[in-house]
């Protein structure tokens, strides 16, 4: 019996060599670095879809988005915004409001019409409610549609 537990444990050792060991490090340091490269674009991403109080552009600059799509921006809490698409603005009535959030929708009956396929500039001009219109600020960015 002795013998065929020394047999068991040099069979181990056969299977788990340097060479197997070396491999088995390098596959999951390509794993990891793998999760962390996703995670970084994804953050790099969130970084260029904010600005300051705005939290959230949609689309992202330099997305590529249906015409009809829609295109806003989330906002920190108390702000008023004015949104302009190309040169057109979008008046109060055509805004959706959501929380702090103040999107657009784009389409037959609204004051851009469908958006034509190309690039297009959205802007926002932004100020704290308790503040007024005199300390607005204003940002664009720019996306595609198809």
């Amino acid at each position: 019996m002795p013998s065929h537990r020394a047999d068991d444990r040099r069979s181990w050792l056969d299977v788990i060599t340097p060479r197997r060991l070396v491999t088995t490090a390098l596959l999951l340091l390509a794993v990891v670095l793998s999760v962390y490269g996703l995670q970084s674009v994804k953050d790099q991403r969130a970084a260029s879809c904010s600005s300051g109080p705005i939290t959230h552009l949609v689309p992202c600059p330099g997305d590529r988005d249906l015409g009809q799509g829609e295109i806003g921006v989330e906002m920190l809490a108390g702000y008023q915004v004015q949104l302009t698409i190309d040169t057109t603005v979008v008046p109060a009535d055509e805004l959706s409001v959501q929380g702090s959030g103040f999107f657009y929708t784009p389409g037959p009956g609204t004051a851009t019409g469908a958006l034509a396929p190309g690039a297009h500039t959205a802007s926002v001009t932004y100020f704290l409610t308790t503040a007024g219109a005199a300390a607005a600020q204003h940002y664009a960015w720019n996306f595609s549609t198809t």
